[in-house]
């Protein structure tokens, strides 16, 4: 017996990222493109800066799994994942993903 998942979701990451303030007034800014953004934060005159650097995407997972079914043990399992973009997903790209899953999936009788 075989199963299989598909799943997808949204991930928001927020990375802290340690530096040195160069100006000695206190200050914020922010620069966003192309879906992330960064942020400097200066808290006084020469105190570090923290800075972050935000990112969002969507990533997606497939999920095989063989199934004994006498004892629904599972003997085999394969999990894809990777960046889900808009635009992309086309039917031949989905066919290299499963083939890609289902290539270390063991001969019949072996």
């Amino acid at each position: 017996m075989v199963a299989h998942r598909v799943g997808v979701r949204d991930v928001n990451e927020v990375l802290a990222v340690p530096g040195e303030a160069g100006a000695v007034t206190p200050m914020a800014g922010v620069k966003c493109s192309g879906g992330s953004c960064s942020q400097l934060m200066v808290t006084g005159e020469g105190t570090p800066a923290h800075r972050t650097r935000s990112s969002q995407r969507t990533e997606g997972g497939l999920l095989v799994e063989v199934i004994e079914p006498r004892s629904v043990r599972v003997v085999w399992r394969a999990l894809n994942t990777g960046t889900v973009r808009p635009g992309e997903w086309t039917p031949d790209r989905l066919d290299a993903v499963a083939t890609q899953t289902l290539s270390g999936l063991p001969a019949y009788g072996r």
